[in-house]
Formats: C-alpha cells, structure tokens, sequence
C-alpha cells in the first residue's frame, strides 16, 4: 500500500514537473517575443518603412498644398459669401496639415479641376480686379502648385516600386508576434495606401493644369499674378494671406 501511494506522489511530483517545465518554455518564448518586438524590425525592413512613410508625407504635402491652391483660384470668381467659408477652410487647413491617418486632408481633386476648368472656359478669370495681396495670393496659389506638382511625380515613382518591395517583404518575414505589426504595415502599404497614390496622382495631376490655367487667364487682367509651372529643385512652397481672400 505504501508503495502504491509512493508511486502516486512521485507520478504527480513528475506531472507538475512537466507543467512546470512547460509554463517555464513559455514564459521564456514570451520573453523572447517581447524582447525582439523592443528591438523592432530588422534594419531592412527599418529602411523600406521609413521610405514608405516619406512617400506617403510627399503626398500628402502636395495634396494640402492642392487643397489650398484651389481653394485660393475658386475665391478669385466666389461670392462674399463663398470666400468667407473658403477663408475659414483656409484658416483651418494648417491644423489639419499636422494630423495622420484617416484625418489627413482630403481633396475632391476632379470635382475642383472640373469647376475650375469650366470657369476658365467662362472666362470669368480675366474679367476680375485683383488687389496687390490677391494677386499675390494667386501668385503664390499657381507656385504652390507647380511644387505640389514636383512632390507628386516623386511620389507617384516611388510609390510603384515600392508596393512591390513592400509585398515582398512582408511574405519574407516569419509570422511570429515581433513580427506581425511590420507585417501589417507592409501589407497595408502594399494594397491600400501605396496604389491609393498611384490613382490619385494623374487626378491631381488635372487639377495642377486647371489651376495653371486660370492663373494664366487672371494675369491677362492682373499684370502683377506672376505664372510658375515648373517649380525649382528644393523650394518652399509660399505663404497665403488668408485675410485678403
């Protein structure tokens, strides 16, 4: 009887043994996890983020700058009470320039370029007075655009060979947890934020023209709008007074 018992202790002294030694296995696969998700992505993986992340800034520069260019052409032809709204849009603008994610500044590009265009045709650009700050303004509007224009085409080659770069990657990397937030990353990049600048910029591209366009025209009336299209290599984009919309 003694040695029944005996033998059942030392069954379950082996037991908990084993479960110690299991729950001791993951603890230190759970350490292990932690440990390479605080070092963060492989250098490689580091570089191609990084790159991902600056296209998607250049975009999003030049889409703000578009935003405000042709809300600044659209108040040259407004009513009093168009500009007013397009002062506090205006206004507003460098807050949301600031934020991220499904906040970034939004521009219905096609709508504009269609309006814009048609009130070129309408001529109704050259038939408008411009004091000195809003002809400064619409200087400063087609500028503003011309640079938009340089950050899109660097946008736009470096977003298409990066979604293939970006795909990939994240097939290359092991499924473990460290690396399941950079998998995500790349992944979203590689379906949905990267060819999303692919669409949008030839759009934008057509809103560029139609603001050039009406810039043009302005100055027939306005000899002191002065018209840049092609933007210089490292240049800022020029301020709005928004007080003189």
């Amino acid at each position: 009887m003694r040695t029944v018992t005996a033998l059942k202790i030392a069954g379950a002294l082996g037991l908990l043994m084993t479960c110690a030694g299991a729950a001791q296995a993951q603890i230190g696969n759970i350490r292990r996890t932690a440990q390479r998700a605080a070092q963060g992505p492989s250098p490689e993986v580091r570089q191609l983020l990084e790159r991902i992340d600056a296209t998607r800034t250049r975009f999003d520069n030049a889409t703000f700058l578009l935003n405000q260019s042709s809300l600044v052409m659209e108040s040259v032809i407004a009513t009093e009470e168009r500009r007013a709204e397009i002062r506090r849009e205006l206004a507003s603008a460098g807050t949301l320039e600031q934020r991220t994610g499904d906040n970034r500044v939004q521009l219905q590009a096609e709508d504009r370029a269609t309006r814009l265009e048609q009130a070129t045709q309408e001529r109704q650009f050259e038939q408008r007075q411009l004091s000195g700050q809003q002809s400064s303004n619409v200087t400063a509007a087609v500028f503003n655009a011309a640079l938009a224009a340089k950050h899109n085409a660097d946008a736009l080659s470096e977003a298409r060979h990066l979604s293939g770069e970006a795909s990939r990657a994240a097939q290359s990397m092991t499924s473990d947890a460290a690396n399941l937030p950079y998998i995500n990353r790349l992944q979203e990049a590689a379906t949905q934020h990267l060819p999303a600048i692919v669409s949008a910029v030839p759009v934008q591209a057509r809103l560029v023209s139609a603001i050039v366009g009406a810039a043009q025209q302005a100055r027939s009336a306005n000899q002191a709008v002065q018209v840049t299209e092609v933007a210089p290599t490292g240049a800022a984009p020029q301020a709005i007074d928004v007080n003189a919309i």
